[in-house]
């Protein structure tokens, strides 16, 4: 069992400085060993965007390999281990997160330690970047990432979806910074320079909360003796996850229009739910549209036949449950006016006994699935010391078993519709 909470369970928690935690996690199950270290901080307090070209400098080169070329050479030379960088929101808390994966040591022939050498590599990442503090990062390196961030964005206004996802979030949030994804926007990508991302990588060096998580078959002494000496010093900061906007005190209706084939009907709805009462949130959106078996894919998709997609998803950081379909223009009334009507059976039928129990076995399955990826694991550990929300797995699944048919329909009775967005094609 993983105990998140002390150190008599199997992950072993270190305070490195002020600020700065260490987690080892010692496991066979696996014959990988993942090293993630995680830097957070309020999103409204960061340069979003700087800390993500940040990442997509430090996935391309160090100061010692100072090419892409010659930093694949040192991964290819560590038995292929794997490096990814990326940004990510968590709630109201922005993240840069840096993962290694390396195989362990008993699958190699030299004589040196691949945990050992993969430590000082990510300390060569995090310490020795590419560029100095006079001029930044190296400008012609930096450039070009933000050009391929450029064509990335590019892309993703191809993909409607998402583009209607985004626009219906600028709504709920008013075009608040909690509405931007983790990598900003193409204004603030274009506005960012070699020198402000240098900036942001240092602010995030000297104040963010930073939590290391190592999980493997590990030494444990030469983890903390490692890391003991790595250049990070003090700091103070207390991030948090958990935000709420005002209400709208009317449901936002907006039609948007684009070249497309396929519209997109995003509905945002507020939970009226405590985060203390997340567990019963999460077995309804499972129940409503976030499982293959959900209704509003049974009878919305399958016996109706309103849409080629739907979904629901919830955000327990800022209580937003969104509902996703992809359908035809003309089914786009018949397809609200059936969402509306499966909402309300949960709000005024309870729950067979059934039903609650497929879903609750689902959900569950597919909990103990993820724990066989290394990568769930090690996210699960950063998540819950950035939100300070420890559930291990025994309480996790005792959670869902404990939610009953009157905890659905409560949290039916408490959904409140803020925005029902569509965006559709151009015409008449």
């Amino acid at each position: 069992m993983i105990n998140y909470e002390n150190e008599g369970g199997n992950v072993l928690n270190t305070t490195l400085h002020a600020g700065v935690n260490l987690h080892i996690i010692p496991t066979t199950q696996f014959a990988t060993t993942q090293i993630v270290v995680n830097f957070a901080n309020q999103k409204d307090q960061v340069d979003i965007a700087g800390r993500a070209l940040v990442a997509d400098m430090l996935e391309t080169a160090s100061a010692k390999f100072p090419s892409q070329t010659a930093f694949s050479t040192r991964l290819s030379e560590l038995y292929g281990a794997d490096f990814s960088a990326y940004v990510t929101n968590t709630g109201a808390i922005h993240a840069l997160r840096l993962t290694l994966t390396v195989v362990h040591d008993a699958f190699a022939t030299g004589t040196n330690s691949l945990l050992a050498d993969s430590l000082e590599l990510l300390a060569e990442i995090i310490f020795n970047p590419m560029g100095d503090p006079q001029q930044g990062f190296d400008v012609t390196m930096f450039e070009r990432q933000k050009e391929n961030a450029l064509d990335g964005l590019a892309d993703l206004r191809e993909d409607k979806g998402y583009i209607a996802a985004r626009a219906m979030l600028q709504h709920y949030f008013d075009n608040d910074i909690d509405a931007l994804a983790a990598f900003g926007d193409e204004t603030l990508i274009e506005a960012t320079t070699a020198k402000t991302a240098w900036a942001a990588w240092q602010a995030a060096l000297q104040h963010d909360q930073i939590d290391i998580v190592v999980m493997g078959d590990v030494d444990t002494q030469l983890v903390q003796t490692k890391l003991a000496h790595w250049a990070f010093a003090n700091r103070k900061n207390a991030v948090t996850a958990y935000f709420e906007h005002p209400l709208k005190t009317q449901t936002a209706t907006i039609t948007a229009f684009d070249d497309i084939i396929q519209t997109r009907l995003v509905q945002g709805y507020h939970v009226a739910v405590p985060i203390a009462e997340r567990f019963s949130v999460y077995v309804f959106n499972a129940l409503l549209g976030g499982l293959a078996v959900s209704r509003l894919f049974l009878n919305v998709r399958e016996k109706a036949g309103l849409a080629y997609a739907i979904s629901s998803d919830y955000n327990p950081y800022s209580r937003l449950l969104m509902i996703e379909v992809g359908l035809e223009r003309q089914q786009v009334q018949a397809a609200q006016n059936l969402i509306a009507v499966e909402i309300e059976r949960l709000q005024t039928e309870l729950l067979a006994d059934e039903e609650l129990t497929m879903i609750k076995k689902l959900m569950i399955a597919d909990y103990m699935a993820n724990l066989d990826r290394p990568s769930s694991v090690t996210e699960r550990v950063v998540v819950q010391f950035m939100t300070q929300q420890f559930v291990d797995e025994t309480e996790w699944v005792a959670r869902v078993q404990a939610v009953t048919a009157t905890d659905i329909q409560m949290v039916a009775q408490r959904l409140v519709p803020q925005v029902m967005y569509q965006l559709t094609e151009k015409g008449e």
